[in-house]
């Protein structure tokens, strides 16, 4: 029972980092059918937009490695607290953690202005039309508001690790 409770607790996280992937898949294969699509210019461009879309490509991908390795150690220390196991933290642990946290940041502080915003139902409106926006917005924030509860309960339980142990 209790690993299909941390399957449900973790779920929102694999949401966030397909979706995550499907963003990069699709920017990919919309540059690829655009560079399809474009005839040979008469004369050379002043800024070629190849090396503009690739560059956009690289980042992007790079973007999602990098988080794609804070949701994953979100879930390693996720596991880790739930079973109350003993966890020895290095720097990558750490980073990764953080990296989770700050990714979730700015979902969490939109969703929080836009609950006092006047115009709420406009943009309940606007996000009804794309569902896959909507659903990502609300799971955005989510990442941080685990690690925040799974930081207290590491800190209560008190199951720090000292550098020498194993």
């Amino acid at each position: 029972m209790k690993k299909l409770i941390n399957f449900i607790i973790v779920l929102p996280l694999w949401f966030l980092m397909v979706d995550l992937w499907y963003s990069v898949s699709i920017l990919i294969y919309g540059l690829s059918i655009q560079d399809l699509d474009q005839k040979a210019p008469k004369q050379l461009p002043v800024a070629p937009e190849i090396a503009f879309s690739s560059m956009q490509v690289m980042v992007n991908t790079l973007m999602a490695i990098i988080v794609t390795f804070g949701l994953l150690t979100l879930i390693w220390f996720n596991h880790k607290v739930s079973y109350n196991k003993p966890i020895k933290f290095n720097g990558f642990k750490i980073t990764g953690l953080l990296i989770a946290g700050f990714f979730s940041l700015p979902g969490l502080w939109t969703l929080f202005w836009n609950l006092f915003d006047p115009s709420l139902y406009a943009v309940f409106s606007d996000l009804a039309n794309n569902v896959r926006y909507t659903v990502i917005a609300f799971l955005l924030p989510y990442p941080f508001v685990l690690l925040l509860y799974r930081v207290i309960l590491y800190f209560k339980n008190g199951k720090i690790q000292k550098e020498g142990a194993i």
